[in-house]
């Protein structure tokens, strides 16, 4: 009987042992900081950086949709690109917002 008083308090220790590691392990995960990185560039929590910088060379300019004819259906906020793998066709995805709405009739 004795034995297993032993053998009971051994794997109490052991259990408690291992619940408390596993504990601290949690709690010490260590986080990116959301925010100012310096130099105006920003983390997001998506863990990707903006900067409101430019790569050297790079303008913008007006996407015409040819939609309509007055330019009102221009493409206009871009958010995104992505560049097909043998590099010949570029895909611009846009916000779809406009800063201004008129009816082609009428302008």
């Amino acid at each position: 009987m004795a034995i297993f008083k032993k053998t009971k308090r051994v794997f109490g220790l052991l259990l408690a042992a291992s619940l408390s590691v596993n504990v601290l392990a949690a709690s010490a995960q260590t986080t990116s900081p959301v925010g100012d990185l310096g130099g105006g560039a920003a983390l997001l929590p998506t863990g990707q950086i903006i900067t409101p910088t430019a790569p050297p060379g790079s303008i913008f300019a007006p996407l015409s949709t040819g939609l309509r004819t007055d330019g009102n259906a221009d493409a206009n906020g871009a958010v995104s690109t992505a560049l097909s793998p043998d590099g010949k066709t570029l895909l611009i995805l846009t916000s779809g917002y406009n800063r201004s709405f008129s009816d082609e009739t009428t302008g």
